[in-house]
């Protein structure tokens, strides 16, 4: 396979935009199969990045209508003030899946986040309901912490 990884070099002494972390550390954010000419799924990312021990953030799956209800009212109650501490701990009681970092937000970076990813997989775009370990689950949101 011919991939290119991309990598967010998270460093304690360039830049100033939240906690500044106690050592430089990388994050997976990205994987392009150059053979396909297409990029990896959230789930195939963190598949990856699990299966050779790369460093990635925080990830979680809402596939229920009730789960994705109590995420996006969390995300309207605390867009603006969550701090890795709540934000965290909430996602992981609402999700149906949690896949931590190898890297805890809290310990690497400090409690304040930059921002959450959410990312909607529609119903239409797969033939079934199911987890496979290379689609990110239909009819979900994944959700990501950034660094």
């Amino acid at each position: 396979q011919r991939l290119t990884l991309s990598f967010e070099v998270v460093t304690a002494v360039l830049g100033d935009h939240g906690d500044r972390p106690p050592r430089d550390f990388l994050i997976l954010t990205a994987v392009a199969d150059r053979s396909r000419e297409q990029f990896y799924t959230t789930a195939q990312v963190v598949q990856l990045a699990q299966q050779f021990r790369l460093p990635h953030n925080d990830f979680w799956i809402f596939s229920t209508r009730d789960c994705v209800e109590q995420l996006f009212a969390f995300y309207d109650v605390s867009r603006e003030t969550g701090l890795a501490d709540t934000v965290i701990d909430t996602l992981n009681q609402a999700a149906d899946t949690v896949v931590p970092s190898l890297y805890p937000h809290r310990d690497f970076q400090g409690n304040i986040l930059e921002g959450i990813v959410i990312r909607y997989v529609a119903n239409s775009t797969a033939t079934n309901t199911a987890t496979t370990s290379n689609n990110d689950q239909p009819g979900s949101t994944t959700t990501t912490t950034t660094t």
